[in-house]
């Protein structure tokens, strides 16, 4: 599928649901491939809920910025402005989230949301921006040095009793 058989939009209200819906469904994907315990179950039933994508949405310093195939969400974007990055503190666009269905991925969604995001920032007087990755993730860390991003510090991702080792990626435009 190439870029031009998906669409890009900013959310709606009409949409939170199926935002909710997706992040469970990629994070799920992504993150359990050796299987799901209580920790895991607890964190994404309590963080990916429609509530919490509604209060997301609300909040002015947050942007969703969605792709769609023949109308279905296939993948989003979540900016969050006014977000200090702990490796470089001038730094405070955030990528909070860049979800992109399984049968989508490689297929140029997740460069295009990403494209977008830059345009976004740009019109707003941004000239970077920041995420953080799992660094067993290396799909996706691939994908961020292929579009740009370079390694500029080190984070963790706490859940329940584990902490999961991040990567704190910056794209400079």
């Amino acid at each position: 599928m190439t870029q031009a058989a998906f669409q890009l939009r900013a959310a709606t209200g009409a949409d939170l649901s199926a935002i909710a819906a997706l992040s469970q469904l990629v994070w799920l994907h992504t993150y359990t491939p050796e299987g799901i315990n209580a920790d895991v179950a607890d964190y994404v039933l309590q963080e990916f809920t429609t509530a919490n994508t509604r209060q997301r949405f609300e909040d002015p310093n947050q942007h969703y910025l969605l792709a769609e195939a023949d109308g279905k969400l296939i993948g989003y974007l979540l900016l969050q402005l006014n977000a200090a990055c702990e490796a470089d503190a001038g730094c405070s666009a955030e990528i909070a989230r860049l979800y992109v269905i399984p049968q989508f991925a490689g297929k140029g969604a997740g460069r295009a949301l990403l494209s977008k995001a830059r345009r976004f920032l740009q019109s707003r007087g941004h000239h970077a921006l920041w995420l953080t990755v799992y660094a067993g993730n290396q799909a996706a860390i691939g994908f961020y040095r292929h579009c740009g991003f370079t390694h500029t510090g080190d984070t963790f991702f706490q859940l329940g009793e584990q902490q999961h080792a991040n990567l704190i990626l910056q794209w400079r435009f």
